[in-house]
């Protein structure tokens, strides 16, 4: 690790239409990850397909059904670098049919850009409660990130006017302080366009600084003037990577499982704390079976011969049949083992738009380690004061939006999870119920596994 330059995971949210698609396509293609054959190729088959627009986007949405319909639909990863970092992009799906997809990828970031599109009508849209842009946002926040650059995308369709840029400003910055984000350190607006590529990789304010009839950017990035303003590259490169979990056990979740071409199993994974290298033993719960590790790659370096805490890595486990892996499961060490239960106690926080009220019994889902698992709530331990975590009420009948409290909840099937004050990153969860996401969780209390009659203990495996 020593001298190796930092990493960042990075996730890209937003609201459906918002043009994160396009933004990462054109912003790859400037920094010449998207060869010019392949841009070709893709503005060729777009203009065929009526959506000339769609070039960039598609260097991201290559399936026939994200392209058809022209919306991401599962998390595109790919790599590129600023002058300072790796980045590791996951850019995400924006319509609310794919929140889960949206859970996967941020449960794996570090840091995030957050696509907001300028167009007139539109922010206003995506920010209403309906929209995905705040609900996107609570999600990055409650799965820990907390490095966020704001990004005021589609400029062009407002003549670049700065009046515009500002008031999308001013109605985010209240919004993302009450979500938790510390807006003078750990929050930058950058307004963009990318179809036209202004102010990705070089600073184009010159367009708002024409529009302009405020000379200071007061209390956007600091006190920078709208001349220093960084562009998408500048701003993305001065994100802050959290502190990695290097020397805690190993713990490697698995977030896809591939037929490798050899023998062993090919799996996509990101460490989450620990290390993982060649020849290791690790094992593998639920099923509670030993592999040994064969080869380590960090997203395509190939002569990484391990792996540290915050990679995302492609590795191949020999040992375990492939039907034994899954999304969701933990790859850890083997005497520091990490918890397998389907029963534990959380603090909640209900989002301020939640449309469910929780009562002894209230189904649910669980979403944690890129997979989720249904269960119910079992019981309401207490209320608590939502800032200072001070006791309100103990055996509270019902748990309403904008609070918090203490449940238990029980899963239809186990899960590996550690309480949130050893493992952040393993402790932490998202409750959705009925197709909404309603809840942020910690875990503060892990008890014994009851497992059902039918003795199955594996998660749900679900994309």
């Amino acid at each position: 690790m020593k001298g190796a330059r930092p990493r960042l995971n990075l996730v890209v949210v937003g609201h459906v239409d918002s043009g994160k698609s396009t933004l990462v396509g054109h912003l790859l293609y400037k920094l010449g990850q998207v060869s010019n054959k392949q841009m070709h190729r893709n503005e060729v088959d777009s203009q065929r397909s009526g959506k000339g627009s769609f070039k960039f986007a598609w260097a991201l949405d290559e399936t026939d059904e994200e392209r058809a319909r022209g919306v991401t639909i599962d998390i595109a990863l790919t790599k590129f670098e600023t002058p300072q970092k790796d980045v590791i992009l996951l850019d995400a799906p924006g319509h609310v049919d794919f929140i889960p997809a949206v859970i996967s990828g941020a449960a794996q970031a570090d840091v995030a850009l957050l696509v907001v599109d300028a167009t007139r009508g539109e922010f206003e849209t995506g920010f209403t409660s309906g929209g995905q842009t705040r609900e996107h946002t609570f999600l990055v926040r409650s799965l820990g990130v907390k490095s966020l650059v704001v990004v005021v995308n589609k400029m062009d369709n407002v003549d670049w006017n700065w009046n515009r840029f500002h008031d999308i400003v001013e109605q985010l910055k209240p919004f993302l302080k009450q979500v938790g984000f510390n807006l003078k350190d750990d929050v930058q607006f950058i307004p963009v366009s990318g179809l036209t590529g202004d102010n990705l990789v070089e600073r184009r304010q010159d367009k708002l600084l024409k529009q302009s009839s405020h000379p200071q950017l007061e209390n956007l990035t600091g006190t920078l003037d709208t001349k220093r303003l960084p562009c998408l590259l500048e701003a993305i490169d001065q994100m802050k990577p959290p502190e990695r979990m290097v020397d805690k056990p190993t713990r490697v979740c698995v977030t896809d499982v591939f037929k490798g071409m050899s023998s062993g199993v090919f799996l996509g994974a990101k460490v989450i704390s620990g290390k993982i290298e060649q020849k290791q033993k690790l094992l593998l719960l639920p099923p509670g079976e030993l592999c040994e590790i064969k080869q380590v790659e960090v997203r395509d370096d190939r002569s990484a011969q391990c792996a540290y805490a915050g990679d995302i890595i492609t590795t191949t486990a020999m040992g375990i049949d492939m039907s034994k892996f899954y999304r969701g499961c933990i790859l850890c060490d083997p005497v520091i083992t990490c918890s397998v239960t389907n029963r534990f106690q959380a603090r909640i926080i209900m989002f301020h738009n939640a449309s469910t009220i929780l009562v002894k019994g209230t189904p649910i889902e669980v979403h944690m380690n890129g997979a989720y698992e249904s269960g119910e709530v079992r019981k309401l331990i207490s209320l608590l004061n939502k800032n200072s975590g001070e006791l309100i009420q103990r055996k509270p009948r019902c748990v309403a939006q904008n609070s918090s409290a203490i449940i238990q909840l029980r899963l239809s099937r186990v899960v590996c999870c550690e309480l949130y004050e050893n493992n952040k990153d393993l402790g932490r969860f998202m409750m959705r119920s009925f197709g909404k996401t309603i809840a942020a969780g910690l875990i503060v209390k892990i008890k014994p596994a009851k497992v059902s009659r039918s003795g199955k203990s594996k998660m749900k495996s679900k994309s």
